[in-house]
């Protein structure tokens, strides 16, 4: 074993300060996100108690409304706040990819009747074109998780219209891949911030890459597939799943 020199050593012992450090400093961030999303439950149960309570009282019709503002608001953070501890534990490797047989269709519709409410509010139609022979090798859950973070992009920030979903077979040096993508018909990104918001050394600035982004790509990293997107100014996204075909 080749003996290191002093500044090796002392350079090896900083890192390994430094990793430590950043451990805790990730611990305790994930500790107070916990602490902060349990507040916000309560906060929440509050809400929805006094809501029920007013909606019984034609006269409090305006205290109703303000207090299920209130409530939607909230449940807003909290759900902010659940997206960035699955970030973290994804980051810090603690999900397992669960890999077996899924039916791509099967989790694309199911995403899309949960965010059935949020397209309307947009005034988007969710268009889906995938056959039901689209079996891929995939962990269903973070499938599921990266497909509803790269649809809700889609309606969030995509012109109100159609956003389509296709799945397509390719062959190729990779062997039989299913493609899935979403398209939406917004305003498009240019190509050096698209560049951008799929960099993995970008991840500390989430205005520029997007939360979703990050959670989608960390999410089907972990079963061997890969996050593409294309755009262009005024011609709308595409944002692709490569997945591998099941048999």
């Amino acid at each position: 074993m080749e003996k290191r020199t002093p500044r090796e050593q002392l350079l090896e012992r900083r890192v390994g300060e430094l990793l430590a450090a950043a451990d805790v400093r990730d611990r305790r961030m994930s500790f107070l996100a916990h602490d902060v999303r349990g507040a916000l439950n309560g906060v929440l149960l509050m809400l929805e108690v006094l809501g029920q309570q007013l909606s019984d009282r034609p006269e409090s019709s305006q205290p109703a409304e303000d207090l299920e503002i209130a409530r939607r608001s909230v449940m807003g953070v909290v759900n902010l706040l659940e997206r960035h501890l699955y970030v973290d534990r994804l980051s810090q490797g603690r999900v397992a990819a669960n890999v077996g047989v899924v039916e791509l269709g099967e989790v694309v519709c199911g995403v899309v009747a949960g965010l059935a409410a949020a397209a309307q509010a947009k005034g988007s139609e969710v268009v889906v074109s995938v056959a039901p022979e689209a079996l891929v090798r995939a962990d269903a859950s973070l499938l599921t998780a990266a497909v509803r973070e790269l649809l809700d992009n889609a309606i969030k920030h995509g012109a109100r219209g159609t956003v389509q979903i296709t799945a397509e077979k390719v062959c190729g040096e990779e062997g039989a891949r299913w493609v899935m993508a979403i398209r939406d018909g917004g305003p498009g990104i240019a190509p050096e911030r698209l560049a951008k918001l799929l960099n993995p050394a970008l991840r500390g600035d989430l205005e520029e890459r997007g939360l979703g982004l990050i959670l989608a790509g960390d999410a089907v990293g972990l079963f061997g597939a890969r996050l593409e997107a294309e755009s262009r100014v005024g011609g709308g996204t595409t944002l692709r799943i490569v997945l591998q075909a099941a048999g």
